[in-house]
């Protein structure tokens, strides 16, 4: 049972025990630079980027395009300021949900 996890910029999934998960990232700004943020990462996570030109300055809608792109069971939306409190978290999310 996969997770996916929308994320829009901070990657910040490493400490995590869980790691049946996917991220993806919805990049609704006008420049480039979270590209080279997610190349740091890309080796350690599986990371789907999704540049979104369509609806640049709308927040909503930009979460509403990376939720269109997961592919997991359980999807747990994250912004730039969300963490998780501890490395168990998405498995405590995960074994509470199954």
């Amino acid at each position: 049972m996969k997770m996916s996890i929308a994320y829009h910029h901070q990657i910040t999934l490493e400490m995590q025990t869980f790691q049946d998960f996917e991220v993806v990232v919805s990049d609704h700004s006008k420049d480039d630079k979270l590209v080279d943020v997610i190349d740091e990462f890309q080796d350690k996570f599986n990371i789907l980027y999704v540049k979104n030109k369509n609806d640049r300055g709308n927040g909503p809608a930009n979460t509403n395009n990376a939720i269109d792109k997961c592919s997991g069971d359980i999807i747990k939306v994250m912004f730039q300021d969300d963490f998780f409190y501890d490395d168990e978290a998405l498995k405590k999310i995960y074994y509470t949900l199954y």
